[in-house]
C-alpha cells in the first residue's frame, strides 16, 4: 500500500477502507486484517449505488433503481407539466437512470416491465400508481421519430442484453439478429453511438408510420397533440364511448348535429370551417381538408421558400391547437367560443411560437397581421 502511494500519489485512508477476501478462508483474512489495520468488510455491499456481492437474476436486488424512479417522480410537480414536459422528462430523465445498472448486469424481464410501467404512467397521467387511460400504444411510443413514434426508445433494449463487458464478444452476433453487420458499422467514415441506438430501436419496429412530419417552431405539446390527432387518439366523445365511457350525448358541443369525431371537430363542423376559412384568407392560401391526415403535409403543396411552408405548417398546428382548446371550453366549461375569438388566437399564438422558437427570424406584428412571413 505504501509503495502504490508512492508511485500514484495517493494516500490511503485506512479508516474510511474496507478488506473484503474474495476465494480464501475467514483466519487467512483476518491474518491480513490483523497485519494492516483495517477494517473487515463483509458481503452485501454498496459500491457506487450498486449491491455487489449479490445474485442479479433476483428482483428484490434491483430495487435501488426502482426506489431511484421513485424518488425522482415524487420530486416532480407533474399536475404542472404538459404532456409535452413529461415527454421530456421521461426521455431525458427517467430513459437515461437505469443505463448505468444495465451496463453492468442483465436486467430481468419483470423488472424491465416494471420500468416501463412507470414510464408510461407518468407519461400519461402525471404519476406512478394508479390506472390511467392510454391513448397509444406504447411500442408506438418508444417507435423512434423518424418511423411515425415520439422516440422515448424501449429498455429492453439497454436491458436485455445485460453485462457489457461479459457480452462484448458476441456483439457481432447481437447486431446480425437485427439485421446490422458489425464491419459496415466500424468501417464508417464517423461512428455515433446514437446512430446505432436508432437502428436498434428501428429493428423492433413492426407497423412503422411514416407520415408524420415534427415541427421545432412549435412547442411539443403542440406536436404530441397534432401527432394523437393524426392518429385519432384525443378525448373525443366516440373515442371515449370505444372505452367503455359513456357520455351523455355522442353529437358535437359546437353544432349539435354529427357525432363528434376528431375529423369533425377539426375539419367539418361549420363553426371549424369558418376558421380555416379566415386562417385561408390571412395566408392567402386555400386551406381545406377532408381528414386529419390532411392537414399533415397540406403545406407543401403551397409555393414559396422552406421557411415560408414551415410557417404555414405552424400556423396550421396553432390553428388545431386552438380548435382543440375551444372544443374542451365548450364542452366543460359550457363557452363557446366565436370563430373571430379562436382566430385571433392563431394569429397571436402563431406569432408568439415563432418568435421564441426560431430564432433568427424577425417578424412584424402589423405586417403579421395583414400577411404572414418570415425574412
Amino acid at each position: 500500500m505504501r509503495c502504490y502511494g508512492l508511485i500514484s500519489g495517493l494516500k490511503i485512508n485506512v479508516q474510511k477502507s474496507l478488506l473484503f477476501g474474495i476465494g480464501i478462508t475467514h483466519p487467512e483474512v483476518d491474518l491480513v486484517v490483523n497485519r494492516m489495520g483495517i477494517n473487515q468488510g463483509t458481503f452485501l455491499l454498496t459500491y457506487l449505488g450498486f449491491p455487489l456481492g449479490v445474485n442479479m437474476n433476483i428482483c428484490r436486488y434491483w430495487q435501488p433503481v426502482i426506489d431511484k424512479f421513485q424518488k425522482r417522480l415524487t420530486k416532480w410537480k407533474s399536475k404542472c407539466l404538459s404532456i409535452g414536459g413529461r415527454l421530456t422528462l421521461v426521455q431525458s430523465v427517467l430513459s437515461r437512470l437505469p443505463l448505468y445498472f444495465f451496463s453492468l448486469f442483465k436486467a430481468p424481464e419483470k423488472i424491465i416491465e416494471q420500468l416501463e410501467r412507470l414510464r408510461r404512467r407518468f407519461f400519461w397521467a402525471g404519476k406512478s400508481d394508479g390506472s390511467c387511460i392510454s391513448w397509444v400504444a406504447w411500442a408506438d411510443i418508444l417507435t423512434p421519430k423518424s418511423l411515425g413514434g415520439l422516440g422515448l426508445g424501449s429498455l429492453k433494449v439497454n436491458g436485455k442484453p445485460g453485462g457489457l463487458w461479459k457480452s462484448i464478444t458476441k456483439v457481432k452476433d447481437v447486431l446480425s439478429k437485427r439485421g446490422m453487420e458489425l464491419q459496415s458499422i466500424l468501417s464508417a467514415n464517423e461512428f455515433v453511438v446514437a446512430d446505432v441506438r436508432l437502428k436498434f430501436d428501428t429493428s423492433t419496429v413492426l407497423n412503422p408510420h411514416h407520415n408524420f412530419l415534427w415541427n421545432n417552431w412549435v412547442p411539443k405539446k403542440v406536436n404530441v397533440r397534432n401527432w394523437r390527432a393524426s392518429r385519432d387518439r384525443l378525448p373525443t366523445l366516440t373515442q371515449l364511448y370505444k372505452r367503455g365511457i359513456t357520455p351523455c350525448s355522442l353529437l358535437c358541443s359546437w353544432c349539435n348535429s354529427n357525432k363528434e369525431t376528431i375529423d369533425h371537430i377539426l375539419t367539418a363542423c361549420p363553426l371549424a370551417l369558418e376558421v380555416w376559412e379566415q386562417i385561408s384568407s390571412w395566408c392567402k392560401v386555400q386551406i381545406f381538408a377532408f381528414h386529419v391526415s390532411d392537414l399533415q403535409n397540406i403545406h407543401f403543396s403551397f409555393a414559396g421558400d422552406k421557411n415560408w411552408r414551415k410557417m404555414i405548417n405552424a400556423i396550421i398546428l396553432a390553428t388545431i391547437w386552438s380548435l382543440w382548446k375551444a372544443r374542451n371550453d365548450a364542452f366543460y366549461r359550457k363557452f363557446n367560443a366565436s370563430p373571430k375569438m379562436i382566430f385571433e388566437e392563431v394569429r397571436s399564438l402563431a406569432l408568439l411560437w415563432i418568435v421564441n422558437k426560431a430564432n433568427q427570424l424577425k417578424i412584424d406584428w402589423d405586417s403579421w397581421c395583414n400577411k404572414p412571413s418570415v425574412t
